[in-house]
């Protein structure tokens, strides 16, 4: 069994790594403030993320005109009925990918921002973050680098959060200081980065 899985995510790595150099995407700075649509990708399995996600989601929606919200069950069972958009593993191929049609509604869409909630590793969510054309991409830190622009540490102190520190380094970058900080601050950040930095 670890066999298989080993060789899935090696092919899993390898057709996204091609897509990856097919994807002709520029990515650019934005205010937050500024943004029009946004679109939020996260792991809806638990039922008590779901609870903390979904008053971040409605406080989004308060102040952008579009918002896409898109929750992932990691199970196969009916995800119909809920306030937001839902896809689960029948919505993924034999290696674990988002199959096409999934790529083609959220992945595909220019968005402003593209904001990722996950407590703990979400391939599916990861994948499609990495073939986002999303202007700005911020979720928690992976060694994959190349799904996110922005990245946050967590440190494993759960959802709650994680929901703060997105809120704070979103409202760091404001319209005519945003390259700068973006190009400063690439990469991996931490809750003792944020206080330094506030």
């Amino acid at each position: 069994m670890r066999i298989l899985e080993n060789w899935q995510s090696q092919m899993r790595t390898h057709f996204l790594q091609r897509m990856l150099r097919q994807l002709d995407v520029r990515r650019k700075p934005i205010s937050f403030a500024d943004a029009q649509s946004v679109c939020i990708l996260f792991d809806a399995t638990n039922p008590k993320v779901r609870d903390q996600v979904l008053p971040f989601i409605n406080q989004i929606k308060e102040t952008k005109p579009r918002v896409t919200s898109v929750g992932y069950f990691d199970y196969k069972q009916d995800v119909s009925g809920f306030s937001f958009k839902a896809i689960n593993k029948n919505d993924l191929d034999w290696l674990g990918r988002p199959k096409t049609n999934v790529i083609d509604t959220y992945a595909n869409n220019t968005f402003d921002f593209l904001i990722c909630i996950y407590d703990e590793s979400c391939l599916p969510l990861e994948y499609l973050a990495a073939l986002s054309r999303a202007h700005f991409r911020v979720g928690p830190y992976t060694e994959n680098t190349y799904c996110y622009d922005l990245m946050i540490d967590n440190q494993g102190k759960g959802i709650k959060h994680y929901l703060k520190e997105v809120d704070f380094y979103l409202n760091k970058i404001i319209q005519t200081h945003e390259s700068k900080f973006i190009q400063r601050n690439r990469g991996r950040f931490s809750n003792s980065n944020a206080k330094r930095q506030s």
